[in-house]
């Protein structure tokens, strides 16, 4: 924004539209348009929540839900580190919870669900590299997926971290990714309708307290 549009002297900005009763129950963090649909952020009472608003109708639908304790922030759309949506997690609640995500701020990366059966998915090994004198880091990790726990699975497309892999006759593959800063990762893992998730590993932080599981259909 120029200097002469700037608050308090600047023109003032009007709404195309007015969508009445359109905000979500858990209030407003932060948004973002994916395909003509408004993606709005908001938590209340641990409760942290991602509804999709029609811009024409102002119908809404919610994508995902999350009990963890923290402070939601904004929204962004964009492919990296395996995830497609990318919710920021402040660490700050007032009402004294154990942070779920901490001591510092938590970017969430979220993929589309599909509907149908679960793989296994497990990580069996996990290999760090890090460059002498740089918080970079080469990451190598091997997974299995199964079905059922007991049947390898072939082909199925791995990811992790924004490195990703196919599974081979054994269910097995391994992922190789380079990292410039700590977190929690999952293997995502899917072939058709059918997916799997590992549980996360956290890369030069604390292991994460275990949140209720999300509801809705994910991102979508």
């Amino acid at each position: 924004m120029s200097r002469p549009n700037a608050a308090p002297s600047g023109p003032l900005l009007r709404p195309v539209r007015r969508l009445v009763g359109a905000v979500p129950p858990t209030g407003i963090t932060g948004a973002v348009f994916r395909h003509g649909q408004l993606l709005l952020a908001g938590e209340s009472s641990h409760d942290y929540q991602v509804w999709a608003v029609d811009t024409r109708t102002g119908d809404r639908k919610l994508k995902l839900e999350m009990h963890i304790c923290g402070e939601s922030e904004g929204l962004d759309l964009i492919s990296t580190l395996g995830g497609r949506l990318h919710w920021l997690i402040a660490p700050s609640d007032d009402s004294g919870c154990n942070l779920t995500f901490g001591p510092t701020s938590a970017l969430l990366h979220f993929v589309h669900r599909p509907a149908r059966e679960r793989y296994d998915v497990d990580i069996t090994h996990l290999r760090e590299k890090i460059e002498p004198d740089s918080v970079r880091r080469e990451i190598s990790v091997t997974v299995r997926v199964t079905r059922d726990g007991r049947d390898p699975v072939r082909g199925v497309r791995v990811r992790f971290a924004g490195g990703k892999a196919r599974t081979g006759a054994g269910g097995g593959a391994t992922i190789s990714t380079t990292l410039d800063t700590p977190g929690r990762f999952s293997v995502y893992a899917r072939k058709g309708k059918r997916y799997g998730i590992s549980s996360r590993v956290g890369l030069d932080i604390e292991p994460a307290r275990e949140s209720a599981p999300d509801r809705g259909s994910g991102v979508g």
